[in-house]
């Protein structure tokens, strides 16, 4: 994701190229950071509410593997945080998925940020800020994004 004027991010495209698989001219200066901010928002609402709908399930009875195969199948289709998080590092409870519960908060705050300056509503957004906030603080902020799945095993008395 880049921003900034077209000539600089044209000029710029090969060595962007070199880092990533596709280029996103996001706009002006500042929208990359913005869209960064967006999509980890999204992406720690989704992870947030499949390790809720796990804990529901396995407070029910349900098996997660069943769940989590049912989930790929019926509602979620391709789910970035189901297949690169969930199943790989919240299933296992490997927690090695690469970036800090502390930095998700981070950047819902900084989502919330930009919608508040942009005159957009976010209820949910701040809510899940709230809950992001209370998690790093009982499982701690360096711990793996997918370690929020303590928080909502404790919170629920079961395991996942």
């Amino acid at each position: 994701m880049a921003g900034g004027d077209a000539a600089t991010i044209k000029a710029l495209t090969p060595i962007f190229s070199a880092l990533g698989r596709k280029v996103y001219a996001c706009g002006p200066l500042g929208a990359a950071h913005a869209l960064k901010a967006i999509n980890n928002y999204v992406n720690a609402c989704t992870l947030m509410t499949l390790v809720e709908g796990l804990a529901i399930g396995r407070r029910l009875g349900l098996d997660t593997s069943t769940m989590i195969e049912s989930m790929q199948a019926m509602c979620t289709g391709r789910n970035h945080p189901l297949e690169k998080k969930v199943i790989p590092h919240v299933h296992t409870r490997g927690y090695s998925s690469g970036m800090s519960m502390g930095l998700i908060a981070k950047d819902l705050g900084i989502a919330i940020d930009a919608a508040r300056s942009s005159g957009a509503i976010a209820p949910l957004a701040k809510r899940v800020h709230e809950l992001w906030d209370n998690a790093v603080g009982e499982v701690g902020a360096s711990a793996d994004q997918t370690e929020i799945v303590r928080y909502w095993e404790r919170m629920n008395g079961v395991k996942l």
